[in-house]
């Protein structure tokens, strides 16, 4: 199975993969803390949120900071970031959201579902989302974050 990323081979992925498992014991895996790098999510002790590694650089001496990997709350990771090449519409809806001081776990909430929905309908005539309060001050634009340059284009 080839399923590259980023120029790298599904061995690569996995190589860094089970160096990560031999460096960090399950205990410190578990204790990742966010906000989230995607989309700021900070959880915290009412709300239920993993947080994991997302890489996107597999090459070695493998790294596990910024640029090369982004500690991103399970949600964007799984449902989102891995998710943008079958979903690429989907995905400009979930970065619009994001702009807007929407979390990665409200998209499971129905009101959110529909408001999105109607949303993803009317992008074609530039519809903007309401924003949902002060959680991006001080953020950079959306446009300007590492995660709106990923690429959308699954073979480099």
């Amino acid at each position: 199975m080839s399923n590259p990323y980023n120029g790298y081979s599904w061995d690569d992925r996995m190589a860094k993969y089970r160096a990560m498992q031999r460096r960090f014991s399950p205990e410190e895996l578990e204790k990742l803390a966010g906000p989230c790098r995607l989309c700021g999510d900070p959880g915290g002790p009412n709300t239920v949120v993993k947080f994991e590694y997302h890489d996107e650089d597999y090459s070695q001496e493998y790294s596990w900071s910024e640029p090369a990997a982004y500690v991103v709350c399970r949600d964007c990771h799984i449902y989102r970031i891995h998710q943008r090449f079958a979903r690429p519409r989907s995905w400009r809806v979930f970065l619009a959201h994001v702009a807007r001081g929407g979390y990665a776990r409200e998209m499971r909430e129905p009101d959110v579902q529909k408001e999105l929905r109607t949303y993803r309908e009317a992008l074609k005539s530039g519809v903007t989302l309401p924003v949902l309060g002060p959680r991006n001050a001080g953020r950079r634009a959306i446009e300007d974050e590492w995660f709106s340059k990923l690429t959308m284009n699954p073979v480099p």
